[in-house]
């Protein structure tokens, strides 16, 4: 999942905190001894923040025994639009058992790019149903349509 942080320290990273352990008192560097108690306990403490986004989606794929394809399917998460670079919230859902294609995708801001509802057997020209590249010979005898079969899912355009 693809992630981002954000360095909130100072420019010279985060400062340690001296503290009196006997009573709280804040202390310098420079002591070696608590002014207000006298102690020579000291506790230091130094703490930073970061900031990170996480990006999550859920796959979920119901099958039958001796179906090559799984009967419902529904994909729902974070996605980046690859042409853009932004971020999509995606809820899709292919229902093969009863025909539906359900699909809609939203924006970082909420606004709606794209929503599809209609029956899965009218759902042409999209995704795995686009049309076929042309195979053309690659290294030898193997053929390749130039697409990579490991490259993540990827949202239709709107």
């Amino acid at each position: 999942m693809p992630m981002s942080a954000q360095d909130h320290s100072s420019q010279d990273g985060p400062q340690p905190t001296i503290r009196c352990m006997n009573c709280g008192a804040p202390l310098s560097p420079a002591h070696s001894a608590c002014p207000e108690c006298g102690s020579g306990h000291q506790q230091i403490s130094v703490s930073d923040s970061v900031t990170l986004d996480l990006k999550a989606r859920v796959v979920l794929m119901q099958w039958k025994p001796g179906r090559d394809k799984p009967y419902r399917e529904v994909r729902s998460g974070e996605s980046c639009f690859q042409k853009t670079g932004e971020w999509h919230r995606i809820h899709r859902i292919i229902d093969r058992e009863n025909d539906w294609y359900f699909e809609h995708i939203e924006d970082e801001h909420g606004t709606v790019v794209r929503h599809c509802e209609e029956p899965l057997t009218q759902h042409r020209g999209h995704g795995s149903a686009k049309k076929k590249l042309p195979q053309v010979a690659d290294r030898g005898d193997q053929l390749s349509t130039g697409i990579d079969p490991t490259a993540p899912d990827t949202e239709e355009g709107p």
